[in-house]
């Protein structure tokens, strides 16, 4: 259940920006998702804890780090394609698209 409402109110803020271009809305919404965000990677480690073998936990948690960092590089680069081809409207529905 905790990773789940981190994932949404971490979806709220793109939703917003998504539908409509008024900012404060946005803005309440994206402290909220700073709040709950933190909540995000622990849940995620203790799922793959309890999930996993202690032989290849330690894999695992190498694969998690790996994507994070592989993602953390990647997608500000495909952003700002799909911002210069499509606009940033279509920006924020896909960015709300993959976070679900």
């Amino acid at each position: 259940p905790l990773l789940l409402l981190s994932v949404a109110c971490t979806l709220a803020p793109l939703l917003s920006l998504a539908l409509t271009s008024n900012l404060w809305p946005y803005f309440a919404l994206f402290v909220l998702a700073g709040l709950m965000g933190g909540q995000n990677s622990p849940a995620v480690s203790a799922y793959v804890a309890d999930c996993c073998s202690k032989e290849s936990r330690t894999t695992n948690f190498g694969i998690i780090g790996s994507v994070g960092s592989f993602v953390f590089m990647l997608l500000p680069v495909c952003g700002g394609f799909i911002s210069k081809g499509y606009g940033q409207q279509e920006l924020f529905k896909v960015a709300a698209g993959l976070e679900l």
